[in-house]
């Protein structure tokens, strides 16, 4: 069956939940997985560009600086790849992820993670979660890591900023030789009405009313929900012509068909009248 659509999704607070964690970063730097003179900095600096990140006033360039400067703290932590897996465990799915992403599969719906996030820590909580063999691809900065699995730094060519994640959407959808409108798009936040192309394809989750109004300036749909069984159900809309298997109309087997001036009932083609029936 030819690819009639790509899913792609946002990771932090909308494949993983705000809570206990509002992210990856801070499930890592809140268990000890930066020193803790780093960890305050990573806070004072959240702090700082959270409130430009959310009403859109964060320019790309302030994006990228942001994230640099993170990563050069995990640089100074020397902080390990064990470490991270090992602290990575206690990050669940939301409920509904898993039985999302495995009814897209069963429709050979190809699925993207799309993430201002760091590639490894994405694939380790998709891992823990039995979910990785389900994503086709991750777009997302790549740590540089030693020997050892120690963060030595950060290949600035992977890096994902919320700009960045049309153009993302759409290197997806080439690879998968799908028309860039037939994207469909989920997150969290306005960053992410960058998912995509068009607006009715995306869908945002929100954990309250508030944010509701925030997230239907790009999404097409806002739902309010801790779990995914709305998200699924969105996706059963969108994707309805492909949920049930092509099938071949047999031919008519009524013998009257196309000869007495009516619609047929069995195979709906019009039926000229026929002279022995007009009486």
């Amino acid at each position: 069956m030819k690819l009639k659509w790509v899913a792609v999704f946002d990771f932090d607070g909308t494949c993983i939940p705000l809570k206990p964690y509002k992210s990856l970063y801070d499930a890592i730097d809140s268990n000890n997985g930066i020193t803790q003179k780093c960890h305050e900095s990573a806070k004072r600096m959240r702090r700082h560009y959270f409130s430009k990140l959310h009403s859109r006033f964060l320019t790309q360039k302030e994006e990228k600086k942001w994230f640099k400067d993170t990563i050069e703290l995990y640089v100074k932590s020397r902080t390990d790849m064990k470490k991270v897996r090992e602290i990575l465990r206690q990050v669940k799915l939301r409920n509904g992820v898993k039985e999302c992403f495995e009814e897209l599969k069963s429709c050979e719906v190809p699925i993207a993670i799309i993430s201002y996030g760091v590639r490894q820590f994405i694939e380790i909580s998709l891992e823990l979660n039995g979910v990785r063999h389900l994503v086709d691809e991750i777009y997302a900065a790549k740590l540089r890591l030693n020997r050892r699995g120690v963060i030595i730094g950060l290949d600035d060519s992977t890096m994902i900023t919320p700009s960045d994640k049309k153009g993302a959407s759409i290197s997806f959808a080439d690879r998968c030789g799908v028309p860039h409108k037939n994207i469909l798009g989920v997150g969290d936040s306005k960053n992410d009405a960058c998912l995509g192309t068009e607006r009715k394809n995306r869908i945002g989750i929100a954990e309250n009313k508030e944010r509701t109004f925030e997230l239907a300036i790009g999404m097409g749909t806002v739902v309010i929900s801790q779990d995914f069984r709305p998200i699924t159900e969105w996706f059963r809309s969108r994707l309805g012509e492909i949920l049930a298997p092509e099938t071949e109309i047999p031919p008519c087997c009524n013998p009257l068909c196309g000869k007495d001036g009516q619609i047929c009932r069995d195979c709906g083609n019009f039926m000229p009248r026929s002279p022995k029936l007009e009486d």
